[in-house]
């Protein structure tokens, strides 16, 4: 396994575990979160024996990543957490994690086999019979598509917040429209989708077809100057976070 195939596994591990046990709505609002239960996460971590060839890497990932996750949870218990420092606890954990998984693979240390890993390896190669490059590509691919969906999702809703071009309720002007906000978070993850494939897939045309399907569904709502720009801030954004995973993801993939 070489370094690049380390960082794409580390990633699927992190980024699925933010979605399965982190809520995006927390980092949108300013009440607290109900209380994860911190096992369920350090568990999540268990994922790094399953992935990671080294044994001594495995545990390094798991024991950080156990180790984030319990300051993460006194840190809600004593009554200092803020949701949108622990989205950038989170990030700044990724950006530990992936020179430690990299560090853990220099020759001069020692080494150990993940009894695990192989076991997990053998099982998945015989129900499935797929090879190790292409498990390699899947890996980059469902660790990009991941971000499509739920981080880009986080970075669209904190840059529509923070310029204030969110949908306002047509009976209460000065409220959100809750119903928009979410339809255009259904249609934002479709869309990512959809482009986030087709550029994988090389069929780079086929997107100027979705942009267009798009706007013409909301075609009539244009003459509204906040939801405008509320749909042309949040469709440039969705374009641009579906395109550049999957660009980076086909490079990486070689």
């Amino acid at each position: 396994m070489n370094h690049s195939e380390t960082v794409w596994l580390y990633l699927l591990i992190y980024f699925s575990a933010r979605l399965f046990f982190v809520n995006t709505r927390i980092f949108l609002s300013r009440r607290k979160p109900q209380v994860v239960f911190p096992i369920k996460r350090v568990l999540w971590g268990i994922l790094a024996f399953l992935f990671i060839e080294r044994l001594e890497a495995a545990l390094l990932l798991f024991v950080l990543h156990g180790t984030v996750v319990s300051l993460e949870f006194l840190a809600f218990k004593i009554g200092r957490f803020r949701p949108r420092l622990q989205y950038t606890a989170q990030l700044v954990l990724a950006l530990i994690l992936i020179p430690a998984a990299i560090t853990a693979w220099i020759p001069l240390l020692p080494s150990a086999a993940n009894p695990i890993h192989s076991i997990f390896l053998n099982f998945v190669q015989a129900i499935t019979y797929i090879n190790p490059a292409l498990q390699s590509n899947m890996a980059a691919v469902s660790t990009g598509f991941i971000f499509t969906l739920k981080e880009a999702t986080i970075i669209i809703r904190f840059a529509l917040q923070r310029i204030q071009a969110v949908p306002a309720d047509e009976k209460q002007p000065g409220k959100r429209d809750v119903k928009e906000y979410e339809r255009g978070r259904f249609i934002g993850n479709l869309e990512r989708s959809l482009i986030y494939f087709l550029i994988l897939f090389n069929q780079i045309g086929a997107i100027g077809i979705i942009i267009a399907l798009k706007s013409l569904a909301r075609f009539k709502k244009m003459d509204d100057k906040d939801f405008a720009e509320y749909f042309l801030i949040g469709s440039f954004l969705s374009i641009i976070l579906a395109a550049i995973p999957a660009v980076v993801v086909k490079y990486m993939a070689g």
